[in-house]
């Protein structure tokens, strides 16, 4: 059966001649075909994983962990599992899952033991009951809650968390709630740093208009694009798409399937951003305005950043007394490498 992600729908395909409304009408005609508006399904979304996965060299496994009756978090554990060794927690961005870090594992792994998670209403993790609210306080204890649950689960006691992006927003507000388990808290290019300036210019009328469409929730366009949204997305974002692609062994249309996916099936975790942020994605409780005062003294902090002036997260240079910032080279925010020292 045809899907939106067969070959012919790249564009680096030598047979890809037609146009966006071309492949648009091509797309509807699949839809049609199928009986379904949205081309995304869970069995879709995990042969994709499972697809980019592959790419990682070290010994790994994936499993969903049941962290209350009947909700799960989808997991994946990269490294030998025998050896006592440092333990590093790692949390996706927004929309993204744990094959975001398909290109960070193995150079990990020689270091220590890797915990990656999909976060509670993200990717292919649960999608638990979530009513929006104005209070951002309830989204940050439901994201941490279920942290602590899985690690309780997973049996973890100390660790590095590491957070990319929105992850690393959830890291810092756990290791502030955890500080018993946390043994360094490692952001890289992390959103919800400083707060909204107040003459932030008001974005173009088309994306406040889209965010007024789909009631502010971040993803919920793609998700209304229905079979048009693939095309919308890989020609939107073809940089994306290609850098993930290329450190997942070049698999290009099973990442663009994956990222697809993991965007379309957030539902929930599109509800909780909207309710983190404001004023088109600055945080409402900035890590600036808390950060030096609540985080214990006792966590040391490292930041990642990209090559500047390449990624789109605002930076900001203090965050905790033992705060160290340090300039991942030629990378952008859709990926940050690790540098190794961090995890010394």
């Amino acid at each position: 059966m045809p899907t939106p992600f067969e070959p012919s729908t790249t564009p680096d395909s030598p047979a890809q001649k037609e146009s966006f409304w071309m492949g648009s009408l091509r797309a509807l005609s699949v839809a049609l075909r199928q009986g379904r508006w949205l081309p995304t399904s869970d069995a879709e979304h995990h042969k994709a994983e499972v697809e980019i996965l592959e790419a990682v060299q070290s010994p790994h496994r994936q499993e969903m962990v049941e962290v209350k009756p009947g909700e799960y978090l989808n997991t994946l554990v990269v490294g030998d599992e025998s050896k006592k060794e440092e333990v590093v927690v790692m949390l996706h961005g927004y929309g993204g899952g744990i094959g975001t870090f398909v290109g960070t594992y193995d150079a990990v792994t020689p270091h220590a033991k890797v915990y990656s998670l999909d976060m509670v209403g993200f990717s292919r993790s649960s999608m638990v009951p979530y009513k929006s609210c104005t209070a951002p306080e309830k989204a940050e204890e439901i994201l941490v809650d279920y942290l602590e649950k899985w690690v309780e689960k997973m049996g973890i006691e100390k660790f590095t968390i590491v957070g990319h992006s929105f992850g690393g927003y959830v890291a810092a507000n756990y290791s502030k709630r955890h500080p018993e388990r946390v043994t360094r808290l490692v952001l890289a290019d992390p959103w919800g740093v400083p707060a909204m300036p107040p003459d932030q210019k008001k974005p173009h009328w088309l994306i406040r208009t889209l965010a007024t469409i789909s009631g502010s929730n971040p993803l919920a366009f793609l998700r209304g694009a229905g079979p048009v949204g693939p095309l919308l997305f890989e020609r939107a974002r073809p940089d994306l798409i290609n850098r993930f692609a290329e450190a997942a062994g070049g698999r290009k249309d099973a990442m663009l399937s994956y990222i697809y996916h993991s965007c379309a099936r957030t539902t929930v975790g599109d509800k909780m951003f909207k309710d983190l942020s404001t004023g088109f994605g600055w945080a409402r409780r900035p890590l600036i305005s808390w950060m030096g005062t609540e985080m214990p003294s006792t966590i040391p902090v490292t930041i990642l950043y990209g090559q500047v002036g390449a990624g789109w997260v605002r930076r900001c240079n203090f965050l905790s007394p033992l705060c160290v910032c340090v300039c991942a080279c030629a990378c952008v925010h859709a990926w940050v490498c690790m540098d190794l020292q961090v995890f010394g």
